[in-house]
């Protein structure tokens, strides 16, 4: 009699079993990925060929993907056929993107397609498909499927990154410095010193746009351009205090938004009502150093829109930063954030 850990155990060597003799799989590593911070995501499809095999000549692989895992209605990503070799289909080569592809009708073929810093729009069900011909001599075609899940990254996560972003950054920076003076000290050309500064430069560089992109895109809402410039909302809710917030608009190039005319007024009012994450969100205003003058902390300017919610301000001494509720109005509220409301803050970063 068969107990009910002997039948799992069946039941699992069923599944290693059809893995194994599987000649056609599609691959996805990780197949959990944490969006905006996991550094990339591989998807490939891996056709096998042996005496097994469902197809015996192998004409083409093709890579799908579908959003919906329910009822999946999938479009063409990349195909490679074994004509000329090539990568055809609507992804291409980029920076954030790799592509590659072979076709070896004596062994393994393969084809590949790496994303770096994975979104949301990347997470669902993805098929490979091989197509060719069968031992019979005929036209055939197998496929699989795997599925790729993505979650956002807890609050803490993304603070963490930060901070370790933070600190790799200060320490390219520091050795930045260190080399541009090892290269004063060392006996070379002018122009071997010059080819090293600017290859490290490059570098830094290179690190800094990629990685600082990612991680902006994990913990903000863009706004489109305007003006030279973007709004960026948070996409959730940090416990901090609006020097923290400032903080993190300076890192990423930009400050807690200044309102300065009455279009951007209302562009900003309409881009936090159709966010409506939060019910109150922090911009760059502050009455700190005289109550009752309202200044930009960034421009030093003082701040020429003041469309106070009812009743306000009313905080005195206590409430020095200036808000927006989901009505569009202003209020005067408590430069730390609180467990208890629903708070965002909105970055102004010119491009």
């Amino acid at each position: 009699m068969y107990t009910s850990r002997t039948l799992d155990t069946v039941l699992l060597l069923i599944v290693l079993w059809t893995f194994l003799r599987a000649d056609l799989i599609t691959n996805i590593e990780p197949a959990e990925f944490q969006i905006g911070l996991t550094r990339s995501l591989k998807v490939e499809c891996l056709y096998r060929r042996d005496k097994n095999s469902t197809l015996t000549f192998l004409m083409s692989l093709s890579l799908y993907f579908s959003p919906s895992t329910k009822e999946p209605e999938y479009t063409d990503l990349v195909t490679i056929n074994s004509f000329d070799s090539r990568v055809y289909g609507n992804v291409a080569n980029s920076s954030d993107t790799e592509i590659f592809g072979s076709i070896n009708n004596t062994a393994e073929s393969m084809l590949r397609i790496v994303w770096k810093y994975p979104q949301e729009n990347r997470v669902g069900v993805y098929r490979c498909e091989a197509n060719g011909i069968n031992p019979l001599g005929k036209p055939a075609s197998t496929f699989s499927t795997s599925l790729a899940s993505g979650s956002f990254p807890r609050n803490e996560q993304v603070v963490d990154a930060f901070k370790k972003l933070t600190d790799l950054v200060e320490q390219l920076q520091a050795d930045l410095k260190s080399t541009n003076q090892n290269v004063v000290n060392m006996d070379k050309t002018l122009e071997k010193q010059s080819e090293d500064i600017t290859l490290f430069q490059n570098k830094v560089y290179t690190f800094n746009s990629k990685t600082l992109s990612a991680l902006k895109y994990a913990i903000f809402y863009p706004s489109h351009l305007i003006d030279g410039r973007r709004y960026w909302l948070t996409n959730r809710e940090y416990f901090f205090k609006v020097t923290e917030a400032e903080s993190f608009c300076e890192f990423f190039g930009g400050y807690l938004a200044e309102i300065d005319s009455d279009r951007e007024l209302n562009i900003i009012y309409d881009y936090i009502r159709n966010n409506t994450l939060f019910n109150i969100v922090y911009v760059g205003g502050t009455d700190e150093e005289q109550e009752g003058v309202w200044k930009y902390k960034h421009s030093n300017t003082r701040v020429k829109y003041l469309d106070w919610n009812g009743g306000e301000p009313n905080g005195g001494r206590g409430e020095n930063c200036l808000a927006y509720l989901l009505n569009g109005k202003l209020i005067d509220n408590s430069c730390s954030f609180y467990p208890y409301d629903k708070v965002g803050f909105l970055c102004e970063i010119p491009e």
